[in-house]
């Protein structure tokens, strides 16, 4: 499967990138245009499902060594984050009016 990326660099700065996968190295922030993620965990043989509805956008960070100091010295290798977000076109409210944002997520044995 292969998606839009949009790699967010800097809080100035952007750039797009097609991919599918890949293990992470370093800093990274990346929001997706798709609506379900798939986080495969190869060590534990599980795959974990985020689906979302509502939000056009998922945003998938991880903060790697230098980026968050209460977390322990290997921590930042054994997580992802991954949000729903209007990261495009953000989604305007306005008073009197209703919308729904889902994000679900499962985890289910890799094939």
């Amino acid at each position: 499967m292969s998606c839009r990326f949009i790699i967010l660099v800097t809080s100035s700065s952007s750039r797009k990138n097609s991919s599918s996968s890949g293990a992470i190295a370093s800093t990274l922030k990346r929001a997706a245009t798709i609506n379900d993620i798939r986080i495969v965990d190869k060590k534990k043989n599980k795959t974990i499902v985020v689906h979302k509805e509502g939000q056009v956008d998922a945003v998938v960070w991880n903060p790697w060594e230098k980026k968050v100091e209460d977390l322990g010295t290997e921590d930042y290798r054994r997580f992802v984050t991954v949000e729903s977000a209007a990261v495009e076109k953000p989604i305007t409210v306005n008073p009197g009016q209703e919308w729904k944002g889902v994000l679900q997520m499962s985890v289910v044995p890799s094939t």
